[in-house]
């Protein structure tokens, strides 16, 4: 075969694998819209329901890619929030600056994150994101302990 016709073979292939990943691609974005959805009216119907699922298997077609890295709704959420710490957000406010988030869903997982700690609930259906933890690591009361022994604070 002719370098030619290897170049056209190649390119060929290469054309159809990328229509292949574009259906792929949507097929998956549509498959984890209804899983949310179901996700969401599950945690309604069932108590503590949000935690019967895991967002993290919700996987989008750009976290797919190989080398990429997977995100969940609450990786999202939470850095639209830290964006604006002082502000407190609802469900209604998340979802429109979150791509591809149904309501539902973002009220569950903001329910699964206030229990974890990650966000604060400052009225009914009203967070803002939690302060970094001030919780100062073992090792630091020692080491602030002896410098100021070591710089004469006794």
């Amino acid at each position: 075969m002719k370098r030619a016709e290897v170049i056209l073979n190649l390119a060929r292939e290469i054309t159809e694998l990328q229509e292949k990943k574009r259906v792929l691609d949507a097929e998956i974005k549509s498959v984890n819209e209804k899983l949310r959805d179901r996700m969401g009216r599950f945690s309604q119907l069932v108590p503590n329901g949000e935690e019967a699922f895991d967002e993290a298997e919700l996987d989008t077609p750009q976290s797919s890619t190989p080398g990429s890295t997977r995100r969940t709704l609450a990786d999202a959420i939470l850095d639209v929030m830290k964006q604006a710490p002082d502000r407190v957000f609802v469900a209604e406010d998340l979802v429109r600056m979150v791509p591809d988030s149904k309501i539902d869903t973002v009220r569950s997982t903001l329910a699964r994150m206030f229990t974890q700690g990650l966000v604060l609930r400052v009225g009914k259906g009203q967070y803002r994101v939690a302060a970094p933890s001030t919780k100062p690591d073992p090792q630091t009361p020692l080491l602030a302990l002896n410098d100021q022994e070591s710089s004469g604070g006794r």
